[in-house]
């Protein structure tokens, strides 16, 4: 029902509509006083109300003072008696639908569509987004540099990067929002001491949630609904987890960071991934887990002295994480169909034996930075990545162990300073059973190297010493490339295609290796 202007200026004179329309100067539609919705906010004076009746508006909006500009719908009586659902359509859709550049701004009840940013907030404070729906922008709402804005009851979707951008800003709030079909849910970058809760995502293909260099904030009750990459803290030191809901999935949730600091997160246990909790544990000390519960994804960090035994990850899309520990051992654990099995960053002493991994999807065993590792008794089959990948760090050692049938390389040494592979059973591989990148002072010894593409593969390695392996029906036997100063001998070549020992060879010993015609049993 359309009421003519006459009237509704005399609900707005004789103050009979309460509430928002208290200090209201203008009215936008068809009939209305104004027929656009920058005509009016240009006619506005400061800390007035401007309501927008019912209707399609192509424009794009500049809020430049402090007011309130909200919907129809908000407006107590004139809602009932001429309901309607204003449309801001971005006349250009290369600027902001609707730009916020004034503090002190309430914007509430429209739907938003088209623009570059559906609704874009800079350098301001005390902004209020509220009760919108914003679909199909580039991004659906971005703050950048701004304080204390709140952003709730929101509907944002089909946005082509996020539906919510935070970038370098403080004491935000993002609450009770709905946001879907996004390619990336909610984003903070840069951000600090804000708060996102209450928030539920559905149907992201790049994120539900991500922080990004985003330290000190609060994620409290959010619920990621669909399967997909869910929520990941990455450079983002002290966030508070509480109550959030992730699907079961091996991209559900991840925390990650260039130092040991930035895995230092409060991430409680009624955090769940699928239906289980998530243990992430800070300080640990002096103790024994035998976990008889089963968690969607441990985490120890800053731990010390602390034993794991018959740990139960299977079917468990996570796996383990250690950071910056020391003296931990896993025993008799066992991984399946897991991210990773277990992923260790700047830590020492590390022991992990008569451990079953299987079917990880990014490696079975990694160790990055990581001091005097041993690995004993391990058996690691069907591996997305690498059984055992080392990146830097030194005195990694795998022993009486067996790697096989792994869509990537059995072991992978990268900048490893010292190591030793030794009594291991490394057979059906796709890619190289060792690998030696960058590495030095490494010994390969006693192991059986079994129908790979290759056995052994150098590349800028020097130092190492290889003896005494059994190395067969592979495509090649070993090859060096840039590599000097390495001991290559007494080793047992049988049936490797394209031949024993490849590359470029010089500057390294090789003496007293066998060819057999028959491969040894």
């Amino acid at each position: 029902m359309q009421l003519a202007w006459w009237a509704l200026a005399g609900f707005l004179t004789l103050g009979i509509a309460l509430g928002p329309l208290n200090n209201t100067c203008c009215l936008v539609g068809p009939g209305a006083q104004y027929s656009s919705v920058q005509s009016a906010l240009d006619a506005a004076p400061s800390g007035s109300t401007v309501v927008v009746l019912g209707g399609i508006y192509r424009e794009n909006v500049v809020i430049h003072k402090p007011l309130r500009l909200i919907s129809v719908n908000y407006a107590p009586l004139l809602a009932l008696l001429t309901p309607g659902n204003p449309l801001l359509q971005a006349a250009d859709d290369q600027r902001p639908a609707v730009s916020i550049e004034a503090p002190n701004v309430t914007f509430q009840g429209f739907i938003v569509r088209g623009g570059q940013n559906g609704v874009w907030v800079q350098g301001q404070h005390d902004v209020r987004v509220l009760n919108n729906r914003i679909l199909q922008n580039d991004d659906g709402i971005v703050l950048d540099q701004v304080q204390a804005v709140w952003v709730k009851n929101n509907r944002v979707s089909a946005s082509q990067r996020a539906g919510i951008r935070v970038l370098s800003s403080q004491h935000v709030r993002l609450v009770d929002n709905n946001v879907e079909r996004n390619a990336t849910g909610i984003v903070l970058e840069d951000t600090q001491r804000s708060l996102v809760q209450n928030n539920t995502f559905r149907n992201h293909s790049t994120g539900a949630l991500t922080l990004s260099n985003a330290a000190h904030n609060a994620l409290l009750g959010n619920k990621i609904l669909t399967p997909g990459p869910g929520l990941l803290l990455n450079n983002s030191p002290g966030s508070v987890l509480r109550g959030n809901r992730l699907p079961s999935g091996t991209d559900a949730f991840w925390v990650s960071g260039d130092t040991a600091d930035a895995f230092t997160q409060s991430i409680g246990t009624s955090n769940t991934l699928g239906d289980l909790p998530i243990l992430y544990l800070n300080g640990l000390k002096n103790r024994r887990l035998k976990p008889h519960l089963k968690v969607g994804f441990l985490a120890l960090i800053n731990a010390k002295n602390v034993t794991v035994s018959n740990l139960d990850m299977r079917e468990l899309p996570l796996g383990a994480l250690l950071v910056n520990a020391q003296h931990v051992a896993f025993r008799q654990s066992t991984f399946d169909q897991t991210r990773c099995g277990l992923w260790v960053i700047d830590s020492q002493d590390i022991v992990v034996t008569d451990s079953t991994i299987s079917n990880s999807q990014d490696g079975a065993l990694r160790f990055e930075s990581s001091q005097d590792v041993r690995v004993e008794r391990a058996s690691i089959s069907s591996s997305g990545g690498q059984g055992l990948y080392a990146l830097g760090g030194g005195n990694i050692t795998l022993k009486d162990s067996q790697i096989s049938r792994g869509q990537a390389s059995a072991v992978w040494f990268e900048r490893v300073s010292s190591g030793l592979l030794l009594d291991n059973v490394f057979e059906h591989n796709a890619q190289y059973a060792t690998l030696l990148k960058e590495t030095q002072d490494v010994g390969v010894r006693g192991n059986r190297l079994d129908a790979n593409q290759t056995g052994l593969y150098l590349e800028k390695a020097e130092r190492n010493v290889i003896e005494n392996n059994t190395i067969q029906n592979n495509q090649w036997g070993i090859f060096l490339l840039a590599s000097s100063r390495n001991t290559i001998q007494q080793n047992t070549f049988g049936l490797n295609v394209r031949g024993s020992i490849r590359g470029l060879v010089d500057n390294n010993t090789i003496q007293d290796n066998v060819e057999q015609e028959q491969p040894a049993e």
